[in-house]
């Protein structure tokens, strides 16, 4: 399934971010053309969603990608330092976050996993913290702060869920992966 460089739609320009779809496609986090697109496996271009911009539905450099039970599509939208949640045909339907250092918002989201209940796990990359928000996007819970001990983080960046409910978390610039 080659993809090759371009701005076309089925052509990718610095892809990030991947997830499988429920019925076994391909999203991909097309970070430098600001959108999202989906393929089958076997590189046949189905769709292509967002465009450059920072209102509804429009993405600035998305990093990573992940689906929900629901088979919604969860984007890290990092320049806009959000998180941009889409249906399973591409249209947009919300979006949470914005940038800074308190509860509930985001600076540089990076990676994004979703567990079974819908909860949404998304690494805080500049904040050197992970955030879970509730399934309609309200804050839940962080942890972390910035540091090399066990439990904290500099530039957390993908982000995991087990079977048994624990979170995996790239710890980028501590050289470790740290699981809670």
């Amino acid at each position: 399934m080659p993809l090759i460089l371009g701005s076309e739609e089925g052509k990718l320009n610095h892809p990030a971010g991947l997830a499988l779809t429920k019925d076994g496609n391909l999203l991909v986090a097309d970070k430098d053309n600001h959108r999202i697109q989906l393929f089958k496996m076997d590189g046949t271009h189905i769709m292509t969603f967002g465009c450059q911009g920072s209102e509804d539905g429009e993405l600035n450099s998305p990093n990573h990608v992940a689906t929900a039970d629901d088979n919604s599509c969860l984007v890290t939208d990092t320049e806009n330092n959000r998180i941009v949640k889409f249906d399973c045909n591409g249209k947009f339907e919300s979006s949470f976050g914005g940038k800074g250092s308190g509860n509930g918002q985001l600076d540089r989201p990076a990676g994004i996993a979703v567990d079974p209940e819908g909860f949404i796990i998304v690494g805080d990359f500049q904040n050197h913290r992970v955030q879970i928000f509730q399934p309609d996007g309200k804050f839940y819970a962080a942890f972390g702060s910035e540091g090399d001990a066990e439990g904290e983080f500099k530039f957390p960046g993908g982000v995991a869920l087990t079977k048994d409910g624990r979170v995996i978390v790239a710890d980028r610039h501590n050289h470790r992966v740290q699981v809670f």
